[in-house]
């Protein structure tokens, strides 16, 4: 039976609830619900001004930190679909999600990553979550950016993320 609350949703009334709770942590840092939230809708924002549409796949690829957090929501608010890849992946490896999933964006921490990315995307459009790299948007830019006030509409079957397993290359 489909209720119509999704993950927004859920994420919404957490917001409401408990909006100075400490969300995320991250080293000495920490954000609040609300400051979550507005870091996500912010990004969404402005990954919709880079160009990134509703059913877009974005790949991640990061060590674990509170900017992976906001990427994953920030993708579903922006209506795309979340493809991370693990580190330990090949490049081989890599390159065969990234040719089966044709990203319209690469999300990564380092320079040295969105080089590597860029190379095996074919200059698809990427954002550097440290920020450093001359062919990359700065993230904590994009997140800093007015966004939206609300959430857009998620349809029940739309898809929020597509996850690999170690067995890419026996498919």
């Amino acid at each position: 039976m489909n209720t119509g609350y999704n993950l927004l949703d859920a994420f919404e009334r957490v917001v409401t609830l408990h909006p100075k709770r400490p969300a995320v942590r991250c080293g000495d840092s920490q954000w609040t619900f609300r400051a979550l939230r507005e870091r996500v809708l912010s990004a969404a924002a402005s990954f919709g001004a880079l160009g990134l549409g509703r059913g877009d796949r974005v790949v991640l690829l990061s060590a674990n930190c509170h900017r992976m957090v906001e990427v994953y929501w920030a993708c579903m608010a922006a209506g795309a679909v979340a493809v991370p890849l693990e580190a330990r992946l090949s490049e081989a490896e890599m390159s065969a999600v990234i040719a089966e999933v044709a990203p319209a964006l690469l999300v990564t921490d380092t320079p040295e990553r969105v080089s590597l990315l860029r190379s095996l995307a074919g200059g698809t459009p990427a954002v550097c979550l440290l920020g450093g790299h001359p062919e990359a948007a700065d993230y904590d830019t994009l997140a800093a950016r007015p966004g939206a006030s609300a959430w857009p509409a998620i349809a029940p079957d739309d898809a929020v993320a597509i996850f690999y397993t170690a067995a890419v290359e026996g498919r």
